[in-house]
C-alpha cells in the first residue's frame, strides 16, 4: 500500500485535491451508446471510492434536479452519509455561489473533475474554476 500511496503522491497532491462529480445523473447517462454507460459509471464509482479512501472531499453536483433526477444510483451508494449534493443550475460551477464556497471551503486546490457532460458542465466548470 505505502508504495500505491507514493505514486499517487507523485502524482497528485492528495491532501491538496478535491473530487468534484458532476452531474453523473440517468438523465444524461441515457444519451450515450448503452454498452458505454456502465464502464463509465464504474469508473466513476471506483474514483469517488478511492477520493473517500483518502479523505479527499467531494463535491457532488446534480443539474436541474427536478427535471432531471438525481446523482445514479450506484455513485450515492458509495457516498459517505450526509454528502451534500449541490443542485447546479449553471453550466459552470464556479458560477454558482453555494457550490464555489463550498469548494473553497475545503482549502484544496487541485480540483479533479470527473462527470457529465464533459463538452459542456465539464468544460465549463473547468474553465470558471481557473
Amino acid at each position: 500500500m505505502r508504495e500505491n500511496m507514493s505514486l499517487v503522491n507523485s502524482l497528485i497532491d492528495v491532501d491538496d485535491s478535491i473530487l468534484i462529480v458532476i452531474d453523473v445523473q440517468e438523465y444524461f447517462l441515457a444519451k450515450l451508446p448503452a454498452e458505454e454507460r456502465e464502464p463509465l459509471v464504474n469508473g466513476i464509482v471506483w474514483l469517488t471510492s478511492v477520493a473517500i479512501k483518502l479523505n479527499v472531499p467531494l463535491v457532488i453536483t446534480t443539474e436541474n434536479i427536478s427535471e432531471l433526477g438525481g446523482v445514479a444510483p450506484s455513485i450515492v451508494e458509495k457516498l459517505v452519509p450526509d454528502t451534500s449534493v449541490f443542485k447546479k443550475m449553471v453550466f459552470g460551477l464556479a458560477e454558482d455561489h453555494e457550490i464555489i464556497s463550498a469548494v473553497k471551503a475545503t482549502g484544496r486546490r487541485t480540483a479533479i473533475l470527473v462527470g457529465l457532460e464533459t463538452d459542456v458542465c465539464i468544460a465549463h466548470s473547468a474553465i470558471s474554476l481557473i
